[in-house]
């Protein structure tokens, strides 16, 4: 299972580094053209939304699978070891929640803007919206790997 999310996370570090590449491109691209130019592409901004929106739920689903999330641990100075090893498994249960509720309601959110388009790339406003299912996913899957870590350790 280690080895899983070892290949799951690199496998996602690569998409992370095209996808912030692609963003930079694009966006000294539109600056480029903007301020040199005068004459900004119509695909630029939307094409920018897309990889911008990919990129943050990715990188979000990546700090949980890291661990590297925001986290409250003022706690951990006052309660025993015991105590902070529940809050852990809550923790990564209530990751696990939220994974699934972004996966379904991500779905749902997907269909339905499948019905519209993205101004100046013609594609469908799905291609925003099916960022969130996969961040469900993933947040899942991170949050279930690392609860089993945790009731091994127990």
């Amino acid at each position: 299972m280690q080895k899983f999310l070892e290949k799951l996370e690199n496998v996602i570090k690569h998409i992370l580094s095209f996808l912030l590449i692609a963003l930079v491109l694009v966006v000294s691209y539109i600056a480029l053209m903007r301020n040199v130019f005068q004459n900004s592409p119509a695909w630029g901004e939307a094409t920018a939304l897309v990889i911008m929106v990919w990129f943050c739920l990715l990188s979000a689903a990546m700090g949980v699978m890291k661990g590297i999330h925001f986290r409250m641990t003022i706690l951990d100075s006052f309660v025993s070891e015991k105590t902070i090893n529940k809050f852990e498994h809550l923790t990564m249960v209530l990751w696990m929640v939220f994974g699934m509720l972004a996966l379904i309601y991500g779905i749902s959110l997907t269909k339905i803007a499948g019905n519209n388009v993205i101004a100046g790339i013609n594609l469908p406003a799905s291609i925003i919206y099916s960022a969130i299912p996969v961040f469900g996913i993933l947040v899942f899957v991170a949050a279930l790997i690392q609860e089993v870590k945790l009731c091994q350790q127990a």
